[in-house]
């Protein structure tokens, strides 16, 4: 997951999930060949991985301007 790209972070429960204690845990980032997803995590386990995650995008955005990481992919001049 390309850390300092995370737009949002989502936890979905279906109805089923919800009855056996599971999540789906989302990254929404921008457009790539990946898209992260974890399917079917306890509930506990998707919540720390949510926070974790927000936290090492967080830490990520600090250390890398969208500009760095534009250039990185070719996109600086607006390609």
């Amino acid at each position: 997951v390309p850390h300092e790209r995370t737009q949002s972070l989502q936890l979905v429960q279906g109805v089923l999930q919800r009855w056996r204690s599971l999540a789906t845990f989302v990254v929404h980032s921008t457009n790539g060949p990946v898209r992260p997803v974890a399917q079917h995590l306890s509930t506990a386990d998707a919540l720390v991985l949510i926070e974790s995650q927000a936290q090492r995008a967080a830490q990520s955005r600090k250390r890398q301007t969208p500009e760095q990481w534009m250039s990185a992919v070719g996109l600086a001049n607006g390609d």
